[in-house]
């Protein structure tokens, strides 16, 4: 040891020297309007079609750290509504829940330090979204569609003008409703469209589908619903009867907000503060639940602790820390920019698109 120091010191005469590193502390940007709401209230939202992966949780770790530094409430909500209708089961893109997805969400969240107050379900709360669902025909505010998705994007979205169920009565779109919920009408026959309006500047927000049929059985609740809602129109109910003061959520899903907002105004209700993320990528790696998924379920992955998976229970396999994994998310902060992350050696770079 002491000939490889010498020969060292020749080489570099400072090389033993220590030295001090300086570290930046990084501060999350304080949350907006935070004196509008007596606690501040978050939301875990995971859809439970498999386990965590490392991009989702930047959504985690993020509300995590807002309700430590307010001393707020943190609420796990599992947005298991039905995904992919029954007929499209067999595409290998289609999204459904997984029934061990959610013991697979909650190891995920225990591995990162992650408390919440309480445990919520999407698929316990179809009563509460039907309720709404008829307070918006009987003001007039969405109505039965009978329209292919082909037809009405192709006929009537692209060029901003009503479908001809648009002007029926409210009295015909609560028969229509009932049928429905009856059973009367099977996927992709009938779908509820809020009146978001056709003349909206966006075509993807013109007449947004808030509620459709999906005959799929639910691991939880079975064949007992076959009306389901879309993400939008129940997190605009239950993100207001939670109390929810601010919602984090990535980037990609800007339109889901205005459709939020756009029903909160309407019932003149109190509105949550909407902020964005940009999204993660990794070079030649595609982040897919549903993907590691099927893998999984067709031998090609060894499950969830596979590494291809980049699950976060893969990751604890691999023996990285939780603690730097939420080091180095915090350090992207909130950041609405695309942000690329390429591997070198034992650090990383961030690429800003």
């Amino acid at each position: 040891m002491e000939k490889k120091k010498k020969k060292l010191l020749q080489l570099d005469p400072k090389a033993l020297e220590k030295k001090e590193v300086k570290t930046e502390e990084k501060k999350l940007p304080p949350l907006p309007e935070i004196d509008e709401f007596e606690k501040i209230i978050m939301r875990l939202a995971p859809y439970p079609s498999g386990a965590l992966h490392i991009g989702n949780a930047r959504m985690v770790i993020l509300n995590d750290e807002y309700v430590k530094k307010y001393n707020g409430e943190l609420i796990l909500f599992y947005d298991d509504t039905i995904g992919s209708p029954k007929s499209l089961r067999d595409s290998p893109k289609a999204k459904y829940v997984l029934p061990e997805a959610y013991d697979l969400i909650k190891e995920g969240l225990e591995w990162l330090g992650v408390k919440y107050s309480k445990v919520l379900y999407k698929s316990d709360r179809l009563d509460i979204f039907y309720e709404y669902c008829v307070k918006l025909i009987k003001d007039n505010m969405a109505y039965v569609c009978f329209c292919s998705a082909a037809e009405f994007r192709e006929k009537y979205k692209k060029h901003g003008k009503n479908c001809p169920h648009r002007v029926h009565t409210i009295d015909k779109n609560m028969n229509e409703w009932n049928s429905m919920l009856n059973g009367i009408y099977h996927e992709r026959e009938a779908v509820v469209r809020l009146k978001t309006g056709m003349d909206q500047k966006d075509p993807a927000l013109r007449d947004q589908i808030i509620m459709r049929i999906s005959e799929a059985e639910h691991p939880r609740v079975g064949d007992k619903y076959t009306v389901w809602p879309m993400l939008e129109f129940s997190w605009a109910i239950d993100d207001y009867l939670i109390g929810a003061s601010h919602i984090i959520r990535g980037i990609d899903l800007v339109k889901e907000g205005i459709i939020e907002e756009f029903i909160w105004n309407h019932f003149g209700w109190k509105k949550a503060k909407l902020l964005y993320y940009g999204r993660i990528k990794f070079p030649d790696m595609k982040l897919s639940k549903t993907q590691s998924r099927n893998f999984i379920q067709d031998g090609v992955y060894r499950g969830w602790e596979d590494p291809r998976t980049w699950s976060l229970q893969s990751l604890k396999k691999r023996g990285i820390k939780p603690e730097a994994l939420r080091e180095t998310l915090l350090d992207l902060g909130m950041s609405q920019s695309g942000i690329t992350l390429v591997g070198k050696k034992q650090n990383y770079s961030i690429m800003v698109e």
